[in-house]
């Protein structure tokens, strides 16, 4: 009889990164093993998900005792909590955990041994010790061309093709129940974590204009802390509904027909939801591989001149650029 092995994973902060991490752990999971996902921002999306558990990060001073119960964890060295956690944990996990980056740099710790990983996993584990050690790595693809698949795919091609999984797929697990698409929900996301990456305020206000007299229903989300801003901008011409957590976004997500908006965690939700999504960024270095991976997604990034400096990408590109590749997607996806 194959032993069920008990994993803990400690992803890292934002929440493009748990969605796409989620990926590592409905496909660690699927293998036979028993995964518990740490992170405090995908915590909520705990009842969407059946193959594994989503839990908050422990508590600082009890970390080394949770991840002792486990018979391995993983873990991401770019996280913020992982880079404070306590010395005794940090040292525990030299010794005894799989680090993990998904970033093109290799991960901080690569000491784990093989025959470490051995004395940890039950006897019939179905993820051999080699196989998980192949995890302790960048979890991504080298690629010379200029096409890069995006991160989710890069993540599922490596646990094919180097860490060897079988059935692998780019699912994360998440199911926020049968979608019903509504053709003229347009999702607008004006925000995202860092102030350069944001498309300016006053063409999302325009572009909500704009998809409206073309009949769409735009409806702008963003995080409760920004939600006043927005309502004084655009709540009078339309809806800004309020999140309480997550997993409220998500079901609010689930039935819309387009996302548009920045380089954000809220363009992947969309994406693993089943949704198109158009994203704006800042240069065509990043965008191939952090750009949504799940649903059909279109990347608009500035024209030249404006490419040329960061500070003035968002002049380049404009709201008949972001219009023309709604008119772009098929009826088939976003119907009339």
């Amino acid at each position: 009889m194959i032993s069920k092995p008990t994993i803990a994973i400690l992803c890292a902060n934002g929440l493009g990164d748990a969605l796409v991490q989620m990926t590592l752990a409905n496909n660690i999971a699927n293998q036979g093993c028993e995964v518990t996902f740490f992170s405090d921002i995908a915590a909520s999306l705990d009842p969407l998900v059946d193959s594994y558990t989503i839990k908050p990060f422990p508590n600082r001073e009890s970390l080394l005792d949770t991840i002792k119960t486990f018979d391995l964890c993983l873990y991401d060295s770019s996280g913020a909590y992982v880079r404070s956690m306590p010395k005794q944990a940090e040292e525990w996990c030299l010794e005894n955990a799989v680090c993990y980056r998904m970033s093109d740099a290799p991960p901080r710790h690569t000491s784990i041994k093989v025959e470490t990983l051995k004395n940890r996993l039950p006897t019939n584990s179905p993820i051999s010790a080699a196989q998980f050690k192949f995890l302790n790595a960048s979890l991504r693809g080298r690629y010379r061309s200029l096409y890069r698949p995006p991160v989710v795919q890069q993540l599922v091609n490596f646990l094919k093709s180097v860490a060897g999984f079988e059935s692998v797929t780019l699912n994360n697990g998440l199911n926020a129940g049968v979608r019903k698409k509504q053709p003229k929900k347009v999702l607008i996301h004006p925000t995202s974590s860092n102030q350069r990456k944001n498309w300016p305020s006053d063409k999302f206000v325009n572009l909500v204009k704009e998809l409206q007299t073309k009949g769409y229903d735009p409806i702008v989300t963003v995080a409760p802390n920004e939600r006043q801003t927005w309502l004084k901008l655009c709540g009078e011409i339309t809806e800004v509904p309020l999140f309480e957590s997550i997993k409220d976004l998500a079901e609010f997500y689930r039935d819309a027909a387009l996302f548009i908006g920045n380089d954000s965690g809220n363009g992947h939700l969309a994406s693993a939801l089943g949704v198109p999504t158009i994203q704006m960024f800042m240069g065509w270095k990043k965008s191939p591989a952090w750009r949504a991976g799940w649903a059909e997604n279109t990347v608009i990034t500035a024209r030249f001149p404006f490419n040329l400096f960061k500070s003035k990408w968002a002049e380049g590109v404009t709201i008949s650029d972001v219009m023309n590749e709604v008119t772009k997607i098929s009826n088939e996806k976003i119907g009339e």
